[in-house]
């Protein structure tokens, strides 16, 4: 729940997103999703606010569907 997670960043978010390493997209992802299903949060991560966070999104998708196929 969003309560067991620590206040977290955007930034930070967005940066382990472009890491692309393992365990930091896990986390991010892992975070999102947590933030996400709580309604409190769900102004927090509209597009104004996080610019570059869909196309990050679209980006790791992208790159781990290259991986598979």
């Amino acid at each position: 729940t969003k309560a067991d997670v620590a206040p977290v960043d955007a930034w930070r978010i967005m940066m382990a997103l472009k890491s692309g390493l393992l365990a930091e997209t896990c986390w991010a992802l892992d975070i999102l999703n947590i933030l996400l299903y709580d309604e409190n949060c769900l102004g927090y991560f509209g597009l104004q606010h996080m610019p570059g966070l869909l196309d990050l999104l679209l980006e790791h998708f992208q790159r781990s569907l290259g991986e598979v196929f």
